[in-house]
Parts: structure tokens; sequence; C-alpha cells
């Protein structure tokens, strides 16, 4: 009796692929969408924002610990304070958030104040001074894009391959 023959390796399903590469490709998607919303906010405050020394009424969240105006991102997440600041139209109350690591002209000297930034066609869109993550993450996100769009081209090209 001779023995069976040694089981064949089954073929990659091609459906697997494709969802593979569809799920890539909704990747990429959504990679270039947050490129589209961070430079949208980052051309919003540099081309509409006007500057303003809005006065702290409250802490809202602390997510920073150290020295107030140390520069350093000890703690997690970002602190939140309640502020309010005036316009054109009178006086608005809204939040800002301080990233741990950015310190606005002036902070932490005792003075109940903090330096904002605030979008003219919307009040609540506000951020501290010196605060240049949107701008910052649009450079970071376009190379994320490239190499994300270089592996699902590759995985393209090694399922048409087989």
């Amino acid at each position: 009796m001779t023995p069976p023959p040694p089981a064949r390796k089954p073929a990659p399903s091609k459906l697997a692929g494709w969802a593979v590469l569809g799920l890539g490709a909704l990747g990429a998607v959504l990679l270039l969408v947050s490129i589209i919303g961070e430079a949208r906010t980052a051309d919003r405050f540099v081309n509409r924002a006007l500057t303003v020394d809005a006065h702290i009424v409250r802490t809202v969240k602390l997510g920073c610990f150290g020295p107030i105006g140390s520069g350093t991102g000890i703690g997690r997440g970002d602190t939140i304070y309640e502020v309010t600041f005036p316009h054109a139209h009178g006086v608005h109350t809204t939040t800002v958030t301080r990233p741990c690591d950015v310190v606005p002209p002036d902070f932490g000297r005792g003075r109940g104040a903090i330096w904002i930034q605030y979008d003219v066609d919307d009040l609540d869109r506000t951020r501290v001074l010196t605060d240049t993550r949107a701008e910052d993450s649009v450079p970071r996100l376009a190379m994320v894009l490239a190499a994300w769009v270089t592996a699902v081209v590759v995985f393209w090209l090694t399922l048409r391959r087989r």
C-alpha cells in the first residue's frame, strides 16, 4: 500500500487579496481626508485668525504637570482652559486647548491670561498662540500617506504576479 500524496498547499484566495487591497485604499482615503482637514485648519489660522490676550476663567481639564511655563511635555494629554476674549461684536467665552509642550508668551507669570488665536468666522475655533500642530502635521501625514500608498501598490503588484 502506498502512502497518500502530500496535501497541496491551498492557493491564496483572490477575494482575500482584493479585500486587503480595498482596505488599503480606504486607509489611503482616510489619510487624505486627514491631510485636507489639517491643511484647512492650518490655513484658517494663518490667514483668517486674530491674536488676542484672553482672560482665563477656569481650568476645565488639567493634563500637564510640572512647573507652568516649563515647556516640558510632562503628563498625559492637554490642559483645557475656559477663556473670555474681546472681539468685534463684544466678548466671547469658549475653551482653548494648550498642549503640554506649547508655552505661549508671558504664560505662567500669574497674569491669569493666555495669548490665543481665534478664527474670525468661528469664534470657538481657537488655539494657543505658539501652537503649530496643524501646520506641523501636514508634512508628516503626507509622508505616511506616501508610505501607505507605496505599500498598497507593492501589494497590488504582488497580487497581480500570482
